[in-house]
């Protein structure tokens, strides 16, 4: 059986791991993993032991992408993807053109957008922290932090998507979403 890869791409905050997860449920029995170019990252700053901050994660990024190639990230993702037994890959953090170009290689690609206006998005960043300078970052902070060259290609990226879906209701909301994706498109490619 030939497996689907999904790529996520979404600005922070705007709920790719919410989807992934709403996903990974409905899908049951299906086997869904989710691989992250950001493993790859956290991977290396750990054995490095610097902090893992967003800024540290998008310096090694672009300077892994800048010297060794803009597929760098991608190559070490799909190595992950073809060694995953998962029947749905989802590949979250689609940023670059190499990652699209990675999702969109397999013969059963989707990509999903998720967005969400950045105020909405600054303050759900409020209660969390996912790296070790997110929580109570200043808005100003925030948004400047999305004219890194990581984050930049994101939108447009984005308006390519499968599936394109505005984060700025319920939870129940986006699960009734993400099952209408689920039924009328995944399925449908799953059966194929």
């Amino acid at each position: 059986m030939t497996k689907l890869v999904i790529g996520v791409v979404g600005e922070k905050v705007a709920g790719k791991g919410l989807f992934d997860e709403i996903l990974t449920n409905i899908a049951r029995p299906v086997f869904v993993k989710k691989i992250q170019s950001s493993e790859v990252l956290r991977e290396t700053l750990e054995l490095w032991n610097l902090p893992l901050t967003r800024r540290n994660l998008q310096d090694l990024a672009i300077v892994m992408n800048s010297h060794f190639g803009d597929s760098t990230l991608a190559n070490a993702v799909k190595a992950r993807i073809d060694h995953s037994p998962a029947e749905i890959t989802l590949f979250d953090g689609v940023r670059w053109q190499s990652d699209l170009d990675l999702v969109r290689s397999y013969p059963k690609n989707l990509l999903v957008y998720i967005t969400a206006p950045i105020e909405l998005r600054y303050e759900r960043s409020r209660g969390r922290s996912e790296k070790s300078d997110e929580s109570g970052a200043a808005f100003e902070k925030f948004a400047e932090e999305e004219k890194v060259a990581t984050e930049l290609l994101i939108p447009k990226i984005g308006r390519g998507a499968d599936f394109i879906y505005s984060n700025t209701g319920t939870r129940d909301e986006f699960e009734k979403a993400v099952r209408v994706f689920f039924d009328e498109k995944i399925k449908e490619i799953l059966t194929s």
